[in-house]
């Protein structure tokens, strides 16, 4: 049993700063967020999702040293992550 457990997706994000640099890839994705605050709480947290082939296996390790339980965490070899690319501009 759980405090929280969150159901949404994940995403691999790739932010670009401002200046145009190499976009830097980051995990992204509301279970992400919520799961790591409710811990900084003191929650005990988990997560049901489905993420494609793409998603790196360094994102799963790091939840799961982070405290965050995966077990609902499906992969399917044949989608793609749900991604994003989000740019900064100097002006805002």
């Amino acid at each position: 049993m759980f405090d929280i457990v969150t159901i949404g997706h994940f995403a691999i994000d790739f932010i670009v700063p401002p200046g145009g640099e190499k976009p830097k890839k980051r995990l992204g994705g509301p279970p992400t967020y919520v799961s790591l605050s409710a811990l900084k709480l003191g929650s005990s947290t988990s997560i049901i999702s489905r993420v494609g082939g793409d998603f790196p296996a360094r994102y799963i390790e790091w939840l799961r040293s982070m405290g965050v339980d995966l077990s609902g965490l499906k992969i399917d070899r044949g989608s793609k992550t749900t991604s994003f690319l989000i740019k900064y501009y100097p002006n805002g």
